[in-house]
């Protein structure tokens, strides 16, 4: 017979606690900027360009980095809709030197285009590659897949891109 719910539930928090002990586990600020010159949309608008702020708390585990981290991200078409989004989510690296990567975030965004404006969900979803030689400063490569919800006569509006960033951590 397999484990109670009891037991299971004592050994998760054994294993949390060994994970998440000031030894094992070390937590630090992380402030990121995300430049992504290169933004597709699915809909055909034109191609645009995006900016991105991030804040979060890197976690550092042997060979495993995940950050939960807040995101201001600001994308504009051309002569397309320009869409501003606030996210929450996470990055989970593998590895140390050189770290790939898996990310995603929801939270909120607001397109606008002409007289064309509404508020809805969003999300992102992504992998990355980090350098990381230096121990304050990750750089690296990111690509993802963006999504804003529909508004109310407006159809959804979901686009890729691809870019770069860097984050400070101390």
């Amino acid at each position: 017979m397999g484990p109670t719910f009891r037991q299971a539930t004592a050994a998760f928090s054994a294993l949390g606690a060994i994970l998440f002990s000031s030894e094992a586990a070390i937590a630090r600020v992380s402030i990121g900027a995300d430049l992504d010159p290169l933004v597709i949309p699915f809909n055909g608008a034109n191609n645009g360009v995006g900016v991105a702020l991030r804040l979060g708390a890197q976690i550092r585990l042997p060979m495993i980095v995940l950050t939960p981290e807040l995101a201001l991200r600001a994308d504009s078409f051309g002569s397309g809709p320009d869409i501003y989004r606030g996210l929450g989510g996470l990055r989970l690296g593998f590895g140390e030197l050189l770290r790939p990567g898996v990310l995603a975030h929801i939270g909120a965004g607001s397109f606008s285009h002409g007289t064309d404006k509404y508020t809805a969900l969003s999300y992102d979803a992504g992998v990355f590659l980090d350098f990381t030689l230096l121990p304050l400063l990750d750089i690296g490569g990111h690509a993802t897949y963006n999504y804003l919800a529909a508004g109310s006569s407006l159809p959804a509006f979901d686009w890729g891109a691809l870019g770069v960033h860097a984050n400070l951590v101390f």
